[in-house]
């Protein structure tokens, strides 16, 4: 829910369900999970779907085994991220700009500051990572029932001549 730039974010934890994750940790697996359904495409998931579902339509009723077989394998392998998290400022809180520090200023010791991007990268990851998975499954189911459709349809119109 955004209501003039602010966003809501509804969630308590649940320990039955195994993912303890605070708000500012939900809110980036969330942001992952959008970003992830949104720029995500697997294109050779559906060609891969499509060809098993042909090659399953050749073996008639016992050919959707392998359309099956294809969406399992595809499923097994997690895809890896296109997008990293680049956060330019907090997703649940707004932050105060810095102010501009002028002149020379010499330190002898480098300090490392955690910024929300090194903080919440992983959970963000977690939620791309989900939405792609399942985007890839999705798109192979898709193309496995065309493909089995589409060769009973065709070998139906040549038979019938």
């Amino acid at each position: 829910m955004s209501v003039q730039g602010h966003k809501t974010l509804l969630y308590t934890r649940d320990s039955a369900n195994g993912n303890l994750f605070n708000t500012e940790q939900m809110s980036y697996f969330i942001k992952g999970l959008q970003e992830g359904r949104e720029h995500y495409h697997a294109p050779f998931a559906t060609l891969g779907g499509f060809v098993s579902g042909v090659t399953g339509g050749f073996f008639g009723f016992w050919g959707m085994t392998i359309p099956t077989t294809y969406v399992f394998i595809t499923g097994i392998k997690t895809p890896k991220i296109n997008m990293p998290l680049q956060v330019s400022e907090n997703l649940l809180s707004e932050n105060e700009p810095a102010l501009p520090e002028y002149g020379l200023k010499y330190n002898t010791t480098s300090e490392f500051e955690q910024t929300d991007a090194d903080i919440y990268a992983p959970y963000y990851n977690y939620g791309y990572k989900a939405a792609a998975k399942d985007k890839k499954i999705k798109n192979a189911i898709k193309g496995g029932v065309i493909g089995f459709i589409a060769f009973v349809a065709t070998s139906y119109v040549m038979i019938s001549r």
